[in-house]
């Protein structure tokens, strides 16, 4: 299995595979949405986006559990739309 030397040795009977998701920034939702089965080219802005909802969805919760810390992780969670081949400022 391939990267299986890097996991502990008790890992191993646990992980079915190893996916190389390519490392542009994005590679955490890459990973999710590899696992969710939506690993097409768009999969990871699925998985960023609803990621985002959930957190302005759910404000007041997610302002508890992050506290001073909210803002950071909603802007850096925040996902441009795609528009015309181009990223939209406009999320």
């Amino acid at each position: 299995m391939a990267y299986g030397h890097c996991l502990e040795p008790d890992w191993l009977p646990h992980v079915e595979a190893i996916i190389d998701v390519a490392s542009d920034g994005n590679c955490g939702y890459r990973c999710i949405a590899s696992g969710l089965g939506l690993a097409d080219v768009d999969g990871w802005r699925i998985v960023r986006r609803r990621m985002y909802d959930e957190i302005i969805g759910y404000e007041d919760l997610w302002r508890e559990v992050l506290g001073s810390s909210f803002e950071t992780v909603k802007n850096a969670v925040h996902c441009p739309k795609k528009q015309d081949g181009h990223l939209s400022k406009n999320g």
